[in-house]
C-alpha cells in the first residue's frame, strides 16, 4: 500500500472494521478519506466500501472526484481490473459515482462499477 503515497494519499492505514483507509489531501480546505478492500485471483479488483468528505464545507469542490481519479490510478498501476463502489444508496451518491465514469450494475442497483 506504500505506493499510494505516490498518487497523492497520506495516512494509508488498516481500518478498525476491515479494510484499509487512505486520505487525499484538498490543500488546505479539507480532504477526502477512502475506505477500500483488495481481492486477488486471476483478475484482481478493488471494493471502494465508503468515501468522505471533512469537513462538510469542502463537498461539492472537486476533492472527492479528485481523489478518485487519483485512487483509479493508482488500482490501474497495481494492475486491478475493476473498481466497485459498494452499498450505494444516497441519490447525490449515486450522482457522484456516475460523473466519475462508474456504471451502476443492473443486478446489484446498490453498486457501481468501473472497469480500469
Amino acid at each position: 500500500m506504500k505506493t499510494l503515497e505516490r498518487y497523492g494519499g497520506t495516512d494509508v492505514h488498516r481500518a478498525t472494521i476491515g479494510g484499509t483507509n487512505v486520505t487525499f489531501k484538498h490543500g488546505s480546505e479539507g480532504s477526502t478519506e477512502i475506505r477500500f478492500r483488495t481481492y486477488g485471483g486471476p483478475t484482481p479488483k478493488v471494493c471502494i466500501e465508503n468515501i468522505t468528505t471533512f469537513p462538510n464545507s469542502a463537498r461539492s469542490n472537486g476533492g472527492g472526484s479528485r481523489a478518485v481519479a487519483s485512487f483509479l490510478s493508482w488500482a490501474k498501476a497495481e494492475g486491478d481490473s475493476s473498481v466497485t463502489a459498494e452499498s450505494v444508496q444516497d441519490p447525490r451518491a449515486m450522482s457522484f459515482w456516475s460523473k466519475n465514469n462508474f456504471q451502476q450494475d443492473e443486478y446489484l442497483p446498490k453498486r457501481y462499477l468501473l472497469r480500469v
